[in-house]
């Protein structure tokens, strides 16, 4: 058996990865200035050149559909980047218009949408207002002034003379006849006169029957002639008295009412629409002052209308028929587009609603309870939206849509064709939309709209892709320090020194897992620098060092690490079995990332392989137990091709192996584990241990190469930590067998690099199976010689001999049965030759004594 020293081998120390590739240590002479408050802040985008090209390509360009989709990972601060970016575009772009609704006197339940130059919508509403009020207050004059009454007068004295005249009529053709009209509370009524007195009922029956026929008949027609005037004649007198005092009223009015609106007029001549609406509400104005004037006077009738119900208080409600609902204006935003960021983009919050209020017991609404939404308001200029927010929210993104596909902001409700019921509500007219679209998301969203949704690529034809990292070089480092000193700018924190400028470019550097490269996340990077300034002000410091940044980085941990810490404590503990010294055959350790709540830390996990003589198969215990996913079982397919392409390719591959992740309760998959099988199956086919003291990670292909993984930092901290906690604590021949190309991955906490310095844990970069398998068991893998074989006691000649075996196991097991076989069949066909021979023999004496007995009968 090999030597058990792998770590003091030549090959190990040959890939033992040097102490100071384990962590990138930002030099403070890369940091341009003492103090954070001395650079010029960087308030804006870093490293973001295609994503603002992106950006300002799609500002530019008019034509429809040429809206935005931001895209990036969460917390790179593109919200707020991006905003200030379109803020600053948008100061120096048109004004917006104002938009306002008005009552529409044509059909009343469709009111009109008037536009009108950006803050002009207010003055236009107070001119309106005021001429409004102006016209409520004279509205008494029309029924108290002196010409007015003395006009009314004479209009009553007119109505009064004709009723009289009518009457007088009808008492001389009655006194003609005889006859007399008689008034009581029941009305008039027709009774024959004598000596200029009414005869009683008994001095008419009295009469000669000749003479009472003839009055009767008189009576008849003057009982018509006073119903025609009654009902015909006395009414047409009293509508005409009415008309009279209608166009007195209007005469009156009409000229009071354009007075109050010449100014208006004149200050708006040149818009069209609101010329058109001034003529038209002028006219039904002017329509209805003889009711506006009794309702002003308390005397106008009708169920409801009592006098307490009226006066000029009612009359200035009234009057709300006439005014204007300023739906936008651009008061506060004077100069330039609107910018709109709306945090909930419901529904109502998009198109606008309309509100209702409740009256004896009945809901009603009116154009002034039209509520503008956020395509109002950003119409003109730009509308941000976040992605997930509008998709969640019902029907929104469908309303959305349908805005810019109409270039208009409808107010028809969405979900008036899911009921059965209709009633009557108002039917704002639409208003025309001209706006930018920019909605921020994640990728997978992005990627899922345009691939489900046919109509996102017309809407949304630029992506703005935001990166989330950039290249760690000079420039850079001075440019993210800027970045730094316009975060502590902004949110009044203390400045970061030297020290602590270069441990948080450091930290940005470990959250992209790679050397090379700084996070553009800055998100997250602020609230390290917030959570540093708190430590920094309790411990009375002028400025934020690397141990104010390391401490916050130390208790964002600790807030969020107890369920590693319940992994690490139930292997410590021995209820989850990990070896971290001893050897031992077909038994190795593997590395998984875990991540909760956004919190990722590495667990060891142990996996064991078993082989025997059999039909080439290697079962994956964790795939038949459905805990495996497809990734793992492509691993385990590749490491299968992998043992058969490289060992006894001359004979058929006999071997049964099983692979299983001990006490693994969860599902596994991906292929970083892959080596690590491949190397606890050569162990178990070769017979030599595995070093426990080591663990693994990486992928590998056909060709034993071992390929990157994820989460390297992450992995080996967790492995480290195990190895500390065990007693006795670290042995000096632990450490980890990292692929080659994870390398420049590494960022280990600066307690793993110190051991590692001292000799007391060990980091190898592997590149091949091979070089793996050597470092795991202290015996050399062997390369395959000129005469086709693999050296004598190497790792690759015991697997290739023990493959062999298997098959000769396996051919003799073959032979065996088939000898066993054959005997069986002979021993079958000797048993079936002695009963053939045996019936041939009775049917022969069967025959003889036929024979016999025949030669006898013949005879006799």
């Amino acid at each position: 058996m090999a030597k058990k020293a792998p770590s003091t081998t030549s090959l190990a120390n040959k890939l033992r990865i040097k102490t100071d590739k384990l962590r990138w240590i930002c030099d403070p002479k890369l940091i341009p200035a003492k103090l954070s408050s001395e650079l010029k802040p960087i308030n804006g985008l870093l490293g973001q050149e295609r994503a603002l090209e992106a950006v300002s390509f799609g500002l530019d360009i008019p034509s429809a559909g040429y809206n935005i989709f931001v895209h990036g990972d969460s917390g790179s601060g593109k919200h707020n980047a991006i905003k200030a970016f379109v803020q600053a575009r948008a100061a120096s772009d048109p004004q917006a218009n104002d938009w306002l609704y008005v009552q529409n006197f044509d059909i009343e339940h469709k009111p009109v949408a008037l536009k009108l130059p950006a803050c002009e919508g207010t003055t236009f509403k107070t001119l309106l207002d005021q001429a409004l009020n102006a016209i409520a207050d004279g509205l008494p004059s029309l029924l108290e002034g002196d010409e007015t009454k003395k006009r009314q007068k004479a209009i009553e004295q007119d109505f009064q003379q004709a009723q009289e005249t009518g009457f007088k009529q009808i008492n001389a053709a009655a006194e003609k006849l005889g006859l007399g009209i008689s008034q009581s509370a029941q009305g008039f009524s027709v009774v024959p006169v004598k000596d200029g007195a009414a005869l009683s009922q008994e001095a008419f029956e009295q009469l000669p029957a000749k003479e009472k026929e003839a009055l009767q008949k008189s009576m008849q027609s003057i009982q018509k002639m006073l119903a025609e005037f009654m009902g015909e004649t006395l009414p047409a007198f009293d509508k005409a008295r009415q008309d009279r005092l209608k166009s007195l009223y209007t005469d009156v009015a009409e000229a009071m009412i354009n007075h109050h609106l010449k100014p208006v007029r004149e200050t708006y001549g040149e818009e069209e629409a609101i010329i058109n609406h001034l003529s038209a509400m002028a006219a039904d104005l002017t329509e209805h002052t003889p009711l506006l004037a009794q309702l002003a006077a308390g005397t106008l009738g009708g169920e409801g209308n009592t006098p307490s119900a009226q006066g000029p208080e009612a009359v200035k409600a009234a009057m709300q028929r006439y005014t204007a609902n300023l739906l936008v204006s651009q008061d506060k935003n004077c100069k330039g587009a609107p910018v709109v960021y709306e945090d909930w983009p419901g529904v109502g919050r998009m198109v606008g609603r309309i509100e209702h209020i409740s009256r004896m017991g009945a809901l009603e609404t009116n154009f002034n309870l039209i509520k503008a939404g956020a395509l109002h308001r950003a119409n003109g200029g730009y509308l941000l939206l976040d992605a997930r927010r509008i998709l969640t929210a019902p029907e929104a993104w469908e309303t959305l849509k349908r805005a810019l596909r109409t270039s208009e902001i409808s107010m028809d409700s969405p979900y008036a064709s899911h009921s059965a019921q209709t009633t009557v509500t108002l039917e704002p007219a639409n208003i025309p939309l001209h706006v930018k679209v920019i909605i921020f998301g994640n990728r997978s969203i992005y990627y899922r709209l345009a691939a489900m949704d046919p109509d996102f690529a017309e809407l949304f034809k630029v992506a703005a892709d935001f990166d989330d990292r950039i290249e760690r070089d000079k420039s850079n480092i001075a440019n993210f320090t800027r970045l730094l000193a316009g975060i502590t700018s902004k949110e009044n924190l203390k400045p970061l020194n030297k020290t602590g400028m270069a441990a948080v470019v450091e930290r940005a550097v470990r959250m992209t897992d790679d050397q090379e490269r700084i996070t553009l996340r800055v998100g997250p990077l602020a609230d390290l620098l917030r959570e540093a300034n708190y430590i920094a002000v309790k411990a009375n410091s002028k400025a934020i060092t690397r141990e104010h940044v390391r401490a916050a980085i130390d208790q964002q941990t600790r807030r969020v690490d107890r369920v590693r810490e319940r992994f690490h404590e139930r292997i410590l503990r021995d209820s989850v079995l990990i070896d971290v010294k001893d050897y031992k055959a077909g038994q190795i350790n593997g590395l998984a990332v875990m991540s909760v709540g956004g919190f990722r830390f590495g667990k060891p996990s142990r996996i064991t392989a078993r082989t025997r003589m059999g039909n080439g198969r290697i079962i994956d215990i964790e795939r038949g137990s459905d805990l495996g996913g497809s990734i793992h079982s492509k691993g385990i397919l590749i490491l299968s091709s992998y043992l058969s392409n490289n060992y006894a390719r001359e004979v058929p591959v006999t071997m049964a192996a099983s692979i299983a992740f001990e006490q693994s309760y969860g599902g596994v998959d991906g292929d970083s584990a892959s080596s690590t099988e491949l190397y606890a199956l050569l162990s178990s086919l070769s017979g030599v241990p595995i070093n426990q003291g080591l663990s693994v990670t990486g992928s590998v292909n056909q060709y034993g190469e071992v390929q990157v993984i994820g989460g390297a930092n992450e992995k080996i901290e967790g492995f480290f930590d195990i190895c500390c906690g065990r007693p006795g604590g670290l042995t000096g021949d632990q450490g980890v067998l990292l692929p080659e190309g994870n390398v420049k991955n590494l960022m280990l906490r600066p307690d793993v690099v110190d051991a590692c310095k001292a000799g007391k844990f060990h980091i190898y970069s592997i590149s091949h199976i091979d070089q793996g398998i050597e470092i795991l068991t202290g015996t050399p893998a062997g390369k395959r010689a000129k005469n086709g074989q693999y050296p004598e006691g190497t790792i690759n000649r015991l697997v290739e001999d023990q493959l062999i075996e298997f098959a000769e196991m396996r051919r003799d097991y073959g032979r065996g049965k088939r000898a066993e076989s054959k005997s069986e069949n002979d021993k079958a066909e000797n048993t079936e030759d002695t009963a053939n021979t045996s019936r041939t023999k009775k049917k022969s004496s069967k025959k003889t004594s036929k024979n016999k007995a025949s030669k006898k009968k013949t005879t006799t």
